[in-house]
């Protein structure tokens, strides 16, 4: 992905901070039951974050590159793995803000 895509993702998390929606805190929103991959896939403990990912976070305090997203798929790839209704939630109820690669962005 993207220095830009990690950026925007940076920026969904900051977003959700300041969104009543979900919880105040960094650690609140990133773990989060279900909300994040690394999270519950185990890859959290296990990669180093990047330079380029550090990056992303500096430029995601500045800049939010997402319009507001509190949100984030690679539809395709839900869609493949079956899970048809969770990609049609987002097309249905949100609106799509940015896409960075296979990664949309929604609020």
């Amino acid at each position: 992905m993207s220095v830009q895509g990690k950026q925007a993702i940076a920026s969904v998390i900051f977003n959700r901070i300041k969104s009543e929606k979900f919880p105040d805190t960094l650690s609140g929103v990133v773990w989060e039951r279900g909300q994040f991959q690394p999270t519950f896939d185990g890859r959290m403990y296990n990669e180093k974050p990047t330079n380029e990912v550090y990056e992303a976070i500096d430029l995601a305090l500045s800049t939010d590159n997402t319009n507001g997203s509190l949100y984030f798929a690679n539809l395709k790839l839900t869609r493949q793995l079956g899970f048809h209704s969770n990609a049609d939630w987002f097309e249905d109820n949100l609106e799509k803000t940015v896409q960075f690669g296979n990664v949309s962005f929604w609020k």
